[in-house]
């Protein structure tokens, strides 16, 4: 279980006043393919999609306008960030899953390009902590 979280559009039109956060499943990228299909899009192991099949729009939990670049937070305490908002349909009525950009095929290039401090070097060494981490995480 993960949890979206952002300050974009509600049912596709209207501002809300407090940031926003709806528990949402990850669903395999075979059927995040089927799904957006119809739309014509991509996916790739780059990206990871969440969806909620649901009839009832004013049910269904989605990304909107204003949400782009928000967490998709996973992991048992919800520790870590596993993806970050990319895309959806235009209506953001949830027919179509929300895609998020996935952070873990990104590590390397964040960890060398984005220091957590200005005293952070970058080691070969990290190397071998990141691509555990991303074993750890990958589904």
């Amino acid at each position: 279980m993960c949890v979206m979280i952002g300050w974009g559009l509600i049912y596709g039109r209207q501002e809300h006043p407090h940031l926003m956060q709806a528990h949402i499943k990850k669903i395999s990228v075979s059927e995040c393919k089927n799904r957006v299909r119809p739309v014509g899009a991509t996916i790739t192991r780059n990206h990871i999609c969440v969806f909620e099949d649901t009839d009832d729009p004013h049910e269904s939990s989605t990304i909107c306008d204003g949400d782009s670049g928000g967490p998709l937070m996973c992991g048992k305490n919800l520790e870590f960030v596993a993806g970050v908002v990319s895309w959806t349909d235009h209506s953001c009525s949830g027919k179509i899953p929300a895609v998020y950009t996935r952070v873990s095929q990104y590590l390397k290039w964040i960890a060398k390009t984005v220091p957590s401090s200005k005293d952070f070097v970058y080691t070969p060494q990290m190397e071998d902590v990141i691509d555990s981490f991303i074993k750890l995480i990958r589904h």
